[in-house]
């Protein structure tokens, strides 16, 4: 497998098909037995398919015979491509932020294991589903202070990528899943990686025309800030755009730009930023000012991700609530 990274090829599973199941092989060892190496097997059975995207489908599984019989795991099937170079990097990401230091944050992957025609993708079910089904099936926006919850943490996400040079890239309710929600407190983690790059691959970015046009950054979708001509591409940038868009869209229910008019009026035409959804609902001047300055037209003038943590809206969260540690 040359060009693919030993990180995604450690993550690899011993996988053997048959019609009604699968099954994974795993080497391990037994201290206790005196068994320096052990062969170990789980069989998994399809459940259901939980959705598809422009990145493949994804299924419902279960382990009915195994170590980890009775658990359950979502899978995500892709087309195979034809080097697995090309889903390097959504690998490498998935199996870098399921290290233990980020599992606050990040869905975890278990592993991975391809066909003939398929690759798969497998990580934790979340039976809660995300962000997206919640709000559609929510007859009123978030309250205030779980948007601000929200935030907090999906920023801690986005600032763990950045500062690792990673960039999502495609951040949307969709792909944030949630861990627990009220009555409890609100823990919600970042998934799909399918279209992240490092933030420095500046021809990726530009290149790559994945991600949803509701949160997707201005730049992405052609248009320039109003008097700034720039061959830059800013991947960070709109990550933090999403973030913004999300924000909004939880509180109010509705987008900032509801239609690409809107959005080249505010870009390129130097239109003031359109708070009159927040205003109806007397959202605070703080979080306002937190959408505003991570939705600034020009990307290279929007907070960054470690900025965004010291705003005021972030700052003031009582940090019992933000977070579960």
């Amino acid at each position: 497998m040359s060009g693919v990274s030993n990180l995604v090829q450690d993550a690899r599973l011993e996988t053997y098909f048959h019609s009604q199941y699968l099954y994974h092989v795993y080497h391990d060892s037994d201290p206790l037995a005196g068994h320096r190496s052990v062969l170990r097997h789980e069989y998994w059975e399809r459940r259901k398919h939980l959705g598809a995207g422009g990145f493949g489908s994804v299924w419902l599984e279960e382990c009915v015979k195994g170590q980890h019989k009775g658990e359950m795991r979502a899978v995500k099937e892709i087309k195979r491509p034809q080097t697995l170079i090309d889903y390097n990097r959504e690998l490498e990401a998935l199996f870098k932020f399921s290290h233990a230091r980020y599992a606050r944050c990040f869905v975890k992957l278990l592993g991975w294991y391809d066909d003939e025609a398929k690759l798969y993708i497998a990580m934790d079910y979340f039976p809660l589903g995300n962000l997206e089904s919640y709000l559609r099936n929510s007859r009123t926006p978030l309250p205030m202070v779980e948007v601000q919850q929200i935030t907090f943490q999906l920023l801690e996400g986005v600032a763990f990528m950045h500062k690792n040079k990673f960039a999502h890239r495609d951040l949307k309710p969709a792909n944030i899943v949630i861990q627990s929600q009220p009555p409890r407190t609100w823990w919600v983690k970042i998934s799909d990686f399918g279209i992240s790059k490092y933030s420095h691959d500046s021809q990726a970015a530009s290149s790559n025309k994945g991600g949803t046009t509701a949160y997707m950054a201005p730049e992405r979708q052609g248009y320039s800030a109003r008097g700034i001509e720039s061959s830059r591409t800013y991947p960070n940038a709109a990550d933090m755009w999403a973030l913004g868009e999300i924000a909004h869209t939880l509180l109010t229910k509705r987008h900032v730009f509801p239609t690409p008019y809107d959005l080249f009026q505010f870009t390129e035409k130097g239109v003031e930023f359109p708070c009159v959804h927040l205003r109806e609902l007397s959202i605070d001047a703080v979080a306002s000012s937190f959408i505003l300055a991570v939705m600034v037209a020009a990307p290279e003038n929007r907070l960054t991700a470690e900025e965004a943590q010291h705003h005021q809206w972030m700052t003031s969260l009582v940090p019992s609530s933000a977070s579960l540690e």
